[in-house]
């Protein structure tokens, strides 16, 4: 471990700087981004800023740190309740996704399941930055992350639509995504809906004329936010045709 900064002293110092970037207006304008079951502290502060403090953060550490204080760093930050610190913590970790390993996943779905990542905005994060590089990384855990769409945890079900977005940009597990959507058709859950409609979209971007096909097949079935969230790229004509064919 390095001898020049520790993670529990670099998570002290990322706090300290995050409250002094505190904004109480924009926390409250913030909050409405979300629904009343989310549980969401924040400081206020905008994506932009977020992203400059964790790049000024990783490069005291960069020489210095291996995935190992990586890990531990953002498993502090993770369990603490600012959503900021949350998110600086998946980003840093996210340096390191070339060394990650294959449990990194248990301890991902340890803070899923301890609640530490309890809100949309921590969960895209968490997906796209962090397990969508495990399953590039470890093909063979697809699996276990698409068993948790089954899971009773809403972020479990959501992380296991989300980290997939990234991939299907790239045409990458297009047969796990169709079926993920598939299987969660009849979720309660609009978030669900709305990471359902949003995977199947960007599916659609590498091949337009499958998610048609999927769209007139299983169209009726599908929550109404997640067809409008899926066929929201197609030509204005199309996409009003496709919402009439599938009532």
């Amino acid at each position: 471990m390095s001898n020049e900064i520790t993670p529990r002293e670099l998570a002290d110092q990322t706090l300290a700087s995050l409250e002094q970037l505190a904004d109480p207006n924009s926390a409250r304008r913030f909050q409405r981004f979300f629904k009343p079951h989310e549980t969401v502290h924040v400081y206020g502060i905008k994506t932009p800023k977020i992203r400059e403090v964790e790049r000024t953060l990783y490069g005291k550490v960069k020489k210095a740190w291996s995935y190992v204080e990586a890990l531990e760093f953002c498993n502090l930050l993770i369990a603490q309740k600012f959503h900021e610190g949350k998110i600086v913590a998946i980003l840093l970790l996210s340096r390191w996704q070339e060394s990650f390993e294959t449990s990194l996943l248990n301890r991902v779905e340890g803070w899923l399941t301890n609640g530490d990542c309890s809100n949309w905005a921590a969960i895209d994060a968490l997906s796209l930055s962090i397990v969508a590089p495990l399953i590039e990384r470890f093909p063979e855990l697809v699996s276990q992350i698409c068993s948790w769409a089954s899971s009773d945890n809403m972020w479990k079900r959501r992380v296991a639509l989300v980290s997939f977005v990234s991939l299907v940009r790239k045409g990458e597990c297009l047969d796990v995504a169709y079926q993920l959507s598939e299987q969660l058709f009849d979720d309660r859950e609009d978030l669900i809906h709305k990471a359902t409609g949003w995977l199947l979209r960007e599916a659609g971007k590498t091949d337009s004329n499958r998610l048609e096909r999927y769209i007139l097949k299983h169209g009726s079935k599908m929550p109404r936010t997640a067809l409008r969230y899926a066929i929201e790229k197609f030509p204005k004509e199309r996409h009003q045709e496709l919402l009439m064919k599938t009532r």
